[in-house]
């Protein structure tokens, strides 16, 4: 598997996990969550969540996002010395890749949500994410 957490041991960001956790969710929410609850607030807004990710679970598809995203401005960097950069072809691959990633970011959040409700036992919970995710 490569990515960050493979090249860095997966630990490289439970620090920042451990504070986005134990401070600041609970200054928004007014108390500490469950794991379920942790999932759930990680999701997007639009999926029934605040949109506050879990760094050590998103990292490898946030660097592998990176990568695609800056790939077609590596690619103009390594060809600088050509004569003829066709500037329309890169900007269409960039475009090409940005609108890729945000399908398969909407893909991957809306199965996210689809497990979470699998494992969520308030009736009353299921029906607010089900009515705000629109994912069932």
């Amino acid at each position: 598997s490569s990515g960050i957490n493979a090249e860095y041991g997966g630990d490289l960001f439970e620090p920042l996990e451990h504070v986005i956790r134990s401070q600041l969710i609970p200054c928004l929410v007014g108390r500490q969550v469950s794991d379920l609850e942790r999932e759930i607030l990680a999701l997007p807004s639009g999926n029934g969540g605040m949109g506050i990710e879990n760094p050590v679970k998103g990292s490898d598809r946030a660097y592998s996002n990176s990568r695609k995203l800056t790939e077609p401005l590596v690619d103009l960097i390594l060809c600088r010395n050509e004569e003829e950069i066709e500037m329309a072809l890169v900007e269409k691959n960039a475009r090409e890749a940005r609108n890729k990633i945000a399908k398969e970011n909407e893909e991957h959040h809306s199965e996210t949500l689809k497990e979470l409700l699998t494992r969520i036992t308030s009736p009353k919970l299921v029906r607010c994410l089900e009515f705000s995710g629109s994912a069932v």
